[in-house]
């Protein structure tokens, strides 16, 4: 059945694509139900409303006595940061904490913000808000987590990131905007 069928924008990731009602699986409509006049997706049998929101991750630049943490995924993209999405009413400095904890073995205390940046992805996890942190390692080991390999790299011999790991590049190029790189 294909009339009727609710159309999405480009942003919303297909499995946001909602036709029938997650509630009482009856068709969905959209129209204005709010003062903000924003046409949402909603249900006339049970009133469930879809309210999607952004995505938060988290990327974090972790020092380590004489450098930079990164990971090596398995998917072959690179080096990153550790980073990671926050899980539903965590905040951004615990899922920092968690993030690294989980992707390279070290328990960190966050030193400041690195501010945020916003991505648009096609695919999972959609459109995505960054929040940047800088950190340093206390305790833990570093060790393969769930990412693979952790390394420890020194200012002057990192390893590329992609820009496509937008988080970890984003991260790390004003990390280094704003410390003095040792001369080597």
């Amino acid at each position: 059945m294909t009339e009727g069928k609710l159309s999405y924008p480009d942003s919303v990731i297909p499995v946001h694509r909602f036709q029938y009602c997650a509630m009482c699986k009856a068709a969905l409509r959209r129209k204005p139900l709010f003062a903000d006049e924003i046409p949402r997706i909603h249900c006339i049998e049970c009133g469930w409303t879809q309210l999607l929101s952004n995505c938060v991750c988290v990327a974090v630049v972790v020092k380590h006595e004489v450098g930079i943490v990164f990971i090596h995924p398995p998917d072959g993209r690179g080096a990153g940061l550790p980073a990671g999405i926050a899980e539903y009413g965590e905040s951004p400095e615990e899922a920092a904490v968690r993030e690294t904890l989980e992707e390279t073995g070290l328990e960190v205390e966050i030193i400041r913000s690195l501010g945020w940046s916003f991505a648009r992805y096609d695919e999972f996890p959609g459109p995505t808000l960054y929040v940047l942190f800088e950190a340093q390692a206390v305790g833990g080991q570093l060790r393969e987590g769930d990412e693979r390999p952790a390394k420890v790299y020194s200012v002057s011999d990192l390893p590329s990131i992609s820009p496509k790991r937008h988080g970890s590049y984003t991260s790390l190029k004003r990390y280094l905007d704003t410390v003095k790189c040792p001369e080597g």
